[in-house]
């Protein structure tokens, strides 16, 4: 209620705040402001959104908490998000993650997932080109601990996974050759350097660059990570990107 009185004030007189004033308002607070000013929020989505913000803001901190602020939320969707958002805002790994994601619902597999990759990346930190091979015997380790019920074909696509996710960080500021990627295979290297190529499509790039030649100067100039010249690689990458983008 103080909370909520503190919003309304800090508002001004009139009109009650809006749903969205609710939820900007409860951004900064401390874990028991955000979530009294959340719970007054009357859309559920937005709601549970709120909510899943301010869990996963204090999940470093206080894990429990967080937690049990999701179990608060009543729409189904954003509960089980909350959990997956709280586990990566602790970067849980190991026995800690597992017995998180599994109350993540829909979202257990993703939140799985993610716990795998921050736990391979925490066991490669001195990985350097050429090194590729013990790069996928971790990553098949990890992704078996964290998948036991999947056999070992399906783990294959998540072990690529993991092993381009590791890749990518090869690049940028560096530019991305298909020689960066060393001995993983060329689909692989492709998906590696295609969450580059996600992220500029999230940061709505993709237009302008698309709009000129996918040259790698037209890449650089829109702030996206760009390639070395004559590389065989990325020019395909982007092409079918904006082929996407024009549909």
């Amino acid at each position: 209620m103080v909370a909520l009185v503190m919003v309304v004030a800090g508002l001004g007189c009139g009109q009650p705040p809006t749903d969205r004033e609710r939820y900007q308002a409860s951004l900064g607070r401390s874990h028991a402001e955000a979530r009294d000013i959340c719970a007054d929020i009357g859309a559920a989505g937005l709601r549970g959104e709120c909510l899943s913000h301010a869990a996963a803001q204090v999940a470093a901190k206080d894990l429990s908490a967080a937690i049990d602020t999701c179990a608060t939320i009543d729409d189904p969707v954003w509960a089980d998000e909350c959990v997956f958002l709280c586990s990566d805002g602790a970067a849980l790994i190991g026995r800690p993650a597992m017995d998180t994601c599994a109350k993540a619902g829909r979202f257990r597999e993703r939140c799985t997932q993610h716990a795998g990759h921050r736990d391979l990346a925490e066991r490669v930190v001195d990985l350097a080109v050429g090194d590729e091979a013990r790069l996928e015997r971790v990553a098949a380790d990890v992704v078996a601990a964290y998948h036991p019920h999947l056999r070992p074909r399906d783990q294959r696509p998540l072990v690529h996974a993991a092993v381009a996710q590791i890749v990518a960080k090869r690049w940028g500021p560096e530019l991305f050759s298909v020689a960066s990627c060393g001995e993983i295979e060329a689909d692989v290297c492709a998906m590696a350097y295609g969450t580059h190529v996600f992220k500029a499509a999230e940061r709505g790039l993709l237009e302008t660059i698309c709009a000129g030649p996918l040259e790698p100067e037209t890449v650089a100039a829109a702030g996206a990570v760009s390639w070395v010249p004559d590389d065989p690689l990325a020019p395909e990458i982007w092409a079918g990107a904006c082929t996407q983008e024009r549909r």
